[in-house]
């Protein structure tokens, strides 16, 4: 668990969320693959936003946060798809072999 110095606020990292469950955690497999799929071709630049100032805030934010970091938002988001897709798999394994010994 880290902390955000500017506002106090603790964050443990990203976490991708869909409508049937957090990603890793839930058993929201097709969700899961295609999410992964989805940011294999992201490229935060292209986004959009509802209203021009929103995108240019957005955009001046992700800069910044790339400038500090060393990172690319693109690589960020792909890491963490990365490490969340091993636990959802991990799931997905532990899931399917309880089946197998239930079928047996």
């Amino acid at each position: 668990q880290k902390e955000h110095s500017d506002m106090g606020l603790s964050y443990d990292g990203l976490t991708f969320c869909t409508s049937q469950g957090i990603v890793g955690v839930h058993a929201c497999f097709d969700e899961s693959l295609g999410l992964a799929h989805r940011l294999t071709n992201l490229d935060v630049k292209n986004a959009t936003a509802s209203c021009q100032e929103d995108r240019e805030m957005i955009s001046k934010l992700v800069e910044i946060e790339e400038r500090s970091t060393g990172v690319s938002m693109n690589d960020f988001l792909r890491f963490n798809m990365n490490t969340t897709l091993n636990k959802a798999l991990m799931l997905f394994s532990e899931q399917a072999n309880r089946l197998q010994v239930e079928l047996q």
